[in-house]
Order: structure tokens, then sequence, then C-alpha cells
């Protein structure tokens, strides 16, 4: 598909490229200002974005509930935390 309108719509688009800016912008704003990452898995809700997340220097993810975020298969990262 080479045309936006050929979509069906609701249609859920992601920019990777700018995913990817923004975690290493994210990321590299904490390692200058000696920040320890931990971003809500809110925010996306998306395992493969928690998980670049960390590979790029994040300590851990926060989930609102650590047993849902084990039980639906998000982000299963022994460095949850849940939020209070």
């Amino acid at each position: 598909m080479s045309d936006i309108a050929e979509l069906d719509t609701p249609a859920v688009l992601i920019d990777l490229d700018r995913v990817e800016a923004n975690l290493k912008r994210v990321q590299d704003y904490a390692d200058a200002h000696g920040l320890k990452l931990r971003p809500h898995i809110k925010t996306h809700k998306l395992p493969c974005f928690a998980k670049r997340a960390i590979e790029l220097g994040a300590v851990g993810i926060t989930v609102q509930k650590l047993g849902r975020s084990r039980s639906d298969g998000r982000c299963r990262h022994h460095r949850n935390l849940p939020a209070l």
C-alpha cells in the first residue's frame, strides 16, 4: 500500500523512526542529568517499545499493576515497578 488514503479507518500508524528518536532523546536527557529512567508502559502499551527503552539504558519499566502486566503479557521484565 503506497497511499495513506487507501487505509481502512480507524487505523493506527506508528512512525518507527520517530519512536526511536524519542526513546533516544529521553534516555540521552536522563543520562546527561544523572537520572535513572523508568518509563511508564501506559504511554504506549507495547512491549517492543519497553524492551527498546531498556536496551537504550532505562533501568526498568513502571506498570500500573504488576500482576496485570505479567498476566496479559505486556512487558514481562524483572525490572517492572508498580506505580503507587
